[in-house]
């Protein structure tokens, strides 16, 4: 055993003492973070941020729209986006929402009044929901018609394959597959 080193007396030990109370409430508090699960939606500084971020892809603000296409491109620009950023499922709606205004912020509302359980809605439930609300079945119809009634005529090969890509999304029955198409 070693003798006492200068500035110690004899008995105390040359191990760093923990000072108590000095770091408990740090370790405290790091052990009480470690044991939460993880946050499931955004802090307002991380949403703020999220939406700058959409923003700079390309998203845009949604204000409703009699046209089907707007809310369609608008779904899509978002949809687009996310894959992008790769946020956690839950955050993608509060993010959408967000961009919302004006009448189709109006709408969104009457549907949390409405709905208990509007906040938990997944990306791909809100946009079924989007879709019911701005581009109705008779929509959706009319495209699976042009579809079906598409020739090329004067339409070059490519802008015929644009077309014809463009609307088979609404005839995913008739043409089911990558290999359908051929």
């Amino acid at each position: 055993m070693q003798g006492p080193t200068q500035g110690q007396s004899v008995g105390e030990s040359s191990t760093p003492r923990v000072q108590v109370g000095v770091g408990n409430e740090r370790f405290t508090r790091t052990t009480q973070e470690i044991g939460r699960p993880e946050r499931a939606e955004p802090s307002d500084l991380e949403k703020a941020y999220g939406i700058e971020r959409l923003k700079k892809l390309g998203a845009i603000v949604f204000e409703g729209s009699i046209d089907p296409a707007d809310a369609e491109e608008w779904c899509n620009m978002l949809e687009k986006c996310f894959n992008v950023m790769n946020y956690p499922e839950e955050w993608k709606v509060r993010l959408a929402t967000s961009l919302l205004l004006n009448e189709a912020e109006g709408w969104w509302k009457s549907i949390l009044a409405r709905c208990s359980d509007a906040c938990t809605l997944n990306w791909q439930t809100f946009r079924g929901t989007v879709k019911d609300k701005y581009y109705p079945n008779t929509y959706c119809e009319a495209k699976r018609d042009e579809f079906l009634g598409l020739k090329q005529g004067s339409l070059s090969v490519a802008e015929y394959e644009r077309k014809y890509t463009e609307l088979s999304r609404y005839a995913d029955v008739i043409v089911a597959s990558e290999s359908d198409r051929c």
